[in-house]
């Protein structure tokens, strides 16, 4: 691989993980809100089970640590009142 390459892919890396990692994060809210919303009436159980596996690391990481607990907790009202 030629280093300027190698540079393209390093920057293209450097720019698209903390920005699939953004993307990860804020749409946990709606998502989970609407998969645990009582008022949607979702009757897939798999699929549920599903998206909550999916984001179960960014839940464990959130309810690690008091501070990013409380603001994990203050984003889902906050997506469980808009939904």
């Amino acid at each position: 691989m030629s280093e300027k390459k190698r540079w393209i892919t390093l920057r293209f890396l450097g720019y698209a993980i903390p920005m699939f990692l953004v993307v990860y994060i804020l749409s946990s809210g709606p998502v989970l809100a609407f998969i645990l919303n009582e008022n949607t009436f979702y009757n897939d159980v798999d699929f549920a089970l599903s998206v909550i596996n999916f984001y179960a690391p960014m839940i464990l990481v959130a309810r690690s640590n008091t501070m990013l607990s409380d603001c994990f907790d203050v984003y889902m009202d906050f997506w469980n009142k808009l939904i």
